[in-house]
């Protein structure tokens, strides 16, 4: 969810039982707003260098806060992943906190849970009596009134570009015409083929499998950062080798048939879900996967209340007209399956067992079989795409190599378009390695 503004709450509260330590705060929400973004933006337009001194990252959702090894694994994976977050981090104090949903079975374990957080949060404000006061805040109207000038000097400079030049002329229309064909062209197939390798990490596939499957061989994560990478194969019955494959195996084993496939979502359906979906229908399989299709509405803490279920499944329906077409298309269910972590391992250890006999009760419904037609030539299907993609490189690359016509090109233009050129290539290339790689899941069961 994201706000339309900065929502800023004021507190005052007694830190000890006597009531002689009284602490003032106030707490200012930027949910929306990207973190590493903000964080320059405190620093450099809003504040000054010294706000580091003053801030405290708070990280959310981590049952696991009591273990202070597990909490030195996460920031060392936080530090790794760009040198960005290593500054923020080597400058900033962190504290660790888990404030679980007051929903469903866990509810007063939860509330206790949220209590003994914000005791830590307030015990940690109460050793933060410093009083900022940045010296450049009064300037700030001002330094934002000059950036609003720069932006409007950058909007005219665009506006002059956008008139042609004498020099611009020369380029004949022909010519002209025939290049912002090759790059919309390129455009398309870019999305074409980026469309292919969606996928969505942090939506509990690997979770989800683990319960299926009652196992702890898929890898499941509740840090930063999704550590599953590739395909994992596991059979109910019988155990077979996990497994990164290609493409072609995949297809192997989808040809003996599917009796379901499981798309799941944790929430609100994104845009690139609704394209998977999509892709489905169009290019992986054909319009008779609905029938065959099961979404899978998954960290749902009241998924034993039918009436919160319906309420939650009507609006969704309500969001678009595309999302009401998948739900009316597809049956969906409700599970909740919460990390074996922290207090509440036990508890969330029955709610993730009722969620696999909920999940199994509905396959249990599913014995139809589905082997889709166009399934055979699927990666006859992918090579085009790629041989295509090849195809593109070649006559970026021949276009690279322009003699006199393209030296008639203002340096503006140029400029532009080879900008515009080199980054298509670059798209197309990481986009032809990613496909080298796809591979679509099988067996019983595709969680998407």
């Amino acid at each position: 969810m994201k706000h339309e503004k900065i929502q800023i709450k004021e507190f005052e509260e007694k830190i000890n039982a006597n009531g002689d330590q009284i602490i003032k705060y106030k707490v200012i929400d930027t949910v929306g707003i990207e973190e590493i973004d903000t964080f320059g933006l405190l620093k450099s337009v809003i504040f000054d260098a010294d706000v580091a001194k003053y801030t405290t990252i708070v990280r959310t959702n981590f049952p696991e806060f009591e273990d202070e090894l597990k909490y030195q694994q996460d920031q060392q994976k936080l530090r790794a992943e760009n040198p960005s977050i290593f500054k923020i981090l080597s400058a900033i104090r962190i504290i660790y906190t888990d404030n679980p949903p007051l929903l469903g079975r866990t509810a007063s374990v939860n509330q206790e849970i949220r209590k003994d957080l914000r005791k830590r949060l307030l015990v940690h404000l109460a050793t933060c009596q410093g009083t900022y006061r940045p010296q450049n805040l009064d300037t700030m109207n001002d330094r934002v009134g000059s950036y609003m000038t720069e932006n409007e000097k950058v909007l005219q400079e665009l506006k002059n570009l956008k008139k042609l030049s004498e020099q611009q002329k020369k380029l004949s229309q022909e010519e002209k015409k025939r290049l912002i064909d090759q790059i919309q062209s390129l455009e398309e197939k870019s999305a074409q083929l980026r469309v292919q390798k969606y996928s969505f990490d942090g939506n509990g596939k690997s979770t989800l499998a683990n319960v299926l499957t009652n196992s702890d061989e898929f890898t499941e994560s509740a840090g930063s950062i999704s550590e599953a990478r590739g395909i994992q194969i596991k059979e109910f019955e019988e155990r077979i080798d996990l497994s990164d494959d290609q493409t072609s195996r995949s297809s192997y084993h989808i040809k003996e048939g599917l009796n379901q496939i499981l798309f799941v979502t944790n929430g609100r359906f994104t845009k690139e879900e609704i394209n998977t979906f999509g892709l489905l229908r169009s290019v992986i399989f054909d319009t008779k996967v609905a029938a065959y299709t099961t979404i899978v509405r998954t960290n749902f803490p009241e998924f034993e209340d039918q009436d919160e279920c319906d309420k939650d499944q009507l609006n969704l329906q309500n969001e678009n007209d595309a999302i009401f077409k998948i739900l009316r298309a597809s049956r969906v269910i409700y599970i909740d399956n919460p990390p074996l972590k922290g207090r509440s391992v036990n508890t969330n250890r029955e709610i993730r067992e009722e969620s696999r006999r909920i999940l199994l009760t509905h396959l249990a419904t599913c014995q139809g079989i589905y082997r889709p037609e166009n399934l055979d030539d699927m990666n006859d299907r992918i090579g085009s795409y790629m041989t295509e993609n090849e195809r593109i490189l070649q006559e970026l690359e021949n276009f690279k190599k322009r003699s006199e016509d393209e030296k008639r090109l203002s340096a503006e233009e140029k400029s532009k378009l080879n900008d515009k050129i080199r980054s298509l290539e670059a798209q197309s290339k990481n986009l032809q390695e990613q496909i080298s790689h796809q591979a679509e899941p099988s067996g019983v069961c595709m969680i998407l």
